[in-house]
């Protein structure tokens, strides 16, 4: 075999020798060897002369200033293992007219990189379905065109554009810029990189494009590079569809933002995107940094100062290297964490804010070099008398553990320490400095009680000890609902409230006798609280058991020395709620009554009651089967809310649609459920029928209100013919 090491050649019957391992890589397969990777790079430029075709399990190949290409393509069917194909700085040696095959897009390549061209060089107009291709680096020119179907690479994942945008020498002919509308419908589309030529100090020479809104479309991009003079812009660029998080990065030349930008925004970002410039000039006021999570503006060239504007907690890195920056710190930078918050090398005076004196040479790489009035590489930590944290703050958590207390202060620092043996503990806070020098979060896990502490520890050296008080709220009732139970295929009862212990057991007093309850788990029903609980199997019997329909019956239960309210509540079993398919209007109730159609068993007005979100509704009639509502709550937005049904204490919910600043739709006519078959006579033929009846809309009744559940029966023992006997007794009432 003839190769090349560096300008040296050598034929060698061993291509595997340890001698060679910076041009052939291969793999030991049990003491066989074969040939994976070649990498060939010379300089000066040389010709080789060799039968790639041997290689059949080649999996990379690279090529640098050599002139194999000819020869590399006709090779390329050879290569079915073929996974990495880079072929680089090949100005001058693409002969004419050789033009890439569709063969090298049909392959199992992964990676196709293609460094540089000659005037030769050529891409298919266009390509076959590929799912195997993910990152394609090409250059383009007049005479190479582009795939006018790069869709068609289905998997794509990275895609590279080189752009020779000069428009020098006899060769040059303008060109259109390559169309990448197909990829907006692929779906792995991660990172764009473009990159026009160097380009002429005076920027006569760049071909100019407008900034392709293709690009604004391709809803699973991540990443925008851009490098060089290429593009204009006839409206402000709009990323704001795509995805939380997206980041866009342009050196050298940033006109398509600045072209037809005179005030905020000059780009549309979505949520916590990243925006970095390099050597740009871009004026900072026209920047929405409520977007942004990073911002990066380093080697501007226009002079101006530091931009003023409120901070949300979101902007974690503000970067402004040697940009011409003038002027004097804003109060705001002091809500930039530190370690993210580059001011030097520009020509800021004045005093900085008290945040920075407070922890001194803390801050100073954030901050030098400049020319303030206060601060230099010499200045010491100040006792900092503007230090506070607020006591004035919600200091009852819930008990499930979703309880986020926001305290605010001045001057605290950006970083806290608490004691190591405090941390070792699963049941402690989490503290989160959310805006530093402004805002802290207490995240409280799931407990009970009250009078708890916790300590933290701010400022410089950390000399600042707070005390953080906070209880657990107290139990309260709301109400109770029947859940099911998979594992024994019945309904079981379970009481609704907030304050709940969600750790251990909790004490539930029924009718004045104390029973074992169970450890609380989160509620399904929006408006029936927080939590749930039972009565637990510990106890010698359930005493909801020896209820009948009608009964009236008193809860209370204990959570850690808290006591709850009292309530009596009416016992039901077979209460439905059909979702509702009336739409209301975001603005609340414009002269048309809302009627909820199931099965309420009563048609008594003061046991019932509707809340929407929350919020109660007034209730002009209720019968077995309907509820009519008078009025109803208006809402900020439109959208689906909770609808919580209150029977003697007996929660249905479900949810109901509000639209915005629209006539409701006419009142359907409610269908009735087959709960309502229970008006027969009460003879012994007749209640069997009537079991049988109930039965089978026990199979059908859900408290989430879509009307079908699979066949249950009840974790009670209940006579299911007396119940219903007692109900076809109040229809009569």
């Amino acid at each position: 075999m003839n190769f090349m090491q560096p300008s040296i050649w050598v034929n060698t019957t061993n291509p595997c020798d340890s001698t060679y391992f910076d041009i052939i890589n291969c793999q030991n397969d049990g003491g066989t060897l074969t040939v994976t990777k070649i990498t060939l790079n010379v300089n000066p430029v040389h010709t080789v002369e060799t039968d790639f075709t041997i290689f059949k399990n080649l999996t990379s190949f690279y090529t640098y200033k050599v002139n194999p290409i000819r020869d590399v393509l006709d090779s390329i069917m050879s290569w079915k293992n073929l996974k990495i194909l880079y072929i680089g700085n090949q100005y001058n040696t693409i002969n004419p007219n050789i033009v890439f095959p569709e063969a090298i897009f049909i392959q199992n390549l992964t990676t196709l990189n293609i460094i540089n061209y000659g005037v030769g060089y050529t891409l298919p107009n266009t390509l076959p379905l590929n799912s195997k291709l993910e990152t394609f680096w090409a250059p383009v020119t007049y005479y190479s065109g582009f795939p006018a179907n790069i869709g068609a690479l289905s998997n794509l994942n990275h895609l590279i554009l080189f752009i020779a945008n000069i428009r020098v020498g006899s060769d040059y002919k303008d060109f259109n810029f390559p169309s990448l509308e197909s990829l907006q419908s692929l779906t792995n589309v991660k990172e764009i990189d473009i990159d026009f030529e160097d380009y002429d100090s005076n920027n006569n020479n760049n071909q100019l494009w407008s900034f392709p809104k293709s690009i604004e479309n391709i809803t699973s991009l991540e990443i925008y590079y851009q490098s060089g003079n290429g593009f204009t812009s006839d409206s402000i660029p709009n990323f704001s569809k795509l995805k939380r998080g997206f980041q866009i990065s342009i050196n050298d030349y940033c006109d398509f933002l600045n072209s037809n930008c005179t005030s905020k925004p000059c780009i549309l970002l979505p949520e916590n995107s990243k925006l970095e410039t390099y050597g740009c000039s871009l004026n900072l006021n026209n920047i929405d940094y409520s977007k942004l999570s990073s911002f990066i503006y380093q080697f501007g060239g226009l002079p101006q100062q530091l931009p003023n504007f409120t901070t949300n907690g979101l902007l974690q890195v503000f970067d402004v290297t040697e940009s011409s920056i003038t002027g004097t710190i804003p109060q705001v930078y002091c809500d930039i964490p530190l370690d993210g918050l580059r001011l030097g090398g520009n020509d800021l005076v004045g005093d900085v804010p008290s945040c920075f004196t407070c922890v001194g040479q803390d801050s100073a790489s954030s901050l030098l070099d400049n020319n303030f009035s206060n601060f230099d590489s010499d200045t010491q930590a100040s006792s900092c008398p503007s230090f506070s944290i607020s006591s004035n703050y919600n200091h009852i958590a819930k008990t499930d553990g979703s309880s986020k207390i926001t305290i605010t202060g001045t001057d605290f620092g950006w970083k806290y320490f608490i004691m190591p043996l405090l941390i070792l503990y699963h049941s402690e806070p989490q503290l989160n400095i959310t805006i530093p020098n402004k805002e802290i979060t207490l995240s409280i896990p799931m407990g009970t009680g009250i009078n708890k502490q916790y300590i933290a520890s701010f400022g410089y050296e950390f000399r600042n000890e707070v005390v953080f008080n906070y209880s657990y709220e107290a139990p309260f009732l709301r109400g109770y609902s029947f859940i099911n139970n998979t594992v024994d295929n019945v309904l079981e009862f379970v009481i609704n409230g907030d304050g709940f212990n969600f750790i251990s057991g909790n004490n539930i007093t029924f009718n004045g006798n104390v029973y074992n309850g169970t450890i609380a788990t989160e509620s399904s029903n929006g408006g029936g609280g927080s939590g749930i609980i039972g009565f637990s199997s510990e106890n010698e019997a359930n005493p909801i058991s020896s209820l009948s329909i009608g009964d009236q019956f008193t809860l209370s239960i204990n959570v850690d020395g808290q006591q709850s309210n009292t309530i009596t509540f009416e016992y039901f079993t077979l209460l439905s709620l059909n979702r509702p398919t009336q739409i209301l209007n975001s603005e609340g109730s414009i002269n048309s009554e809302v009627i909820l159609s199931g099965f309420f068993g009563t048609n008594d007005t003061s046991k019932v009651k509707v809340e929407i979100n929350g919020n109660d509704c007034s209730i002009s009639s209720v019968s077995i089967s309907t509820i009519v509502l008078s009025s109803y709550p208006k809402m900020n937005t439109a959208g689906n809310f909770q609808i919580t049904v209150n029977v003697g204490g007996y929660l249905l919910s479900s949810t109901i649609l509000y639209i915005d600043n629209s006539t409701p739709k006419p009142t359907p006519t409610p269908t009735p459920t087959t709960t309502t078959t229970t008006t027969t006579t009460t003879t012994t033929t007749t209640t069997t029928t009537t079991t049988t009846t109930t039965t089978t809309t026990t199979t059908t009744t859900s408290n989430d209100g879509d009307g079908s559940n699979p066949s249950l029966s009840f974790k009670l023992s209940i006579s299911l013919s007396l119940n219903i006997l007692f109900i076809s007794l109040i229809l009569f009432i």
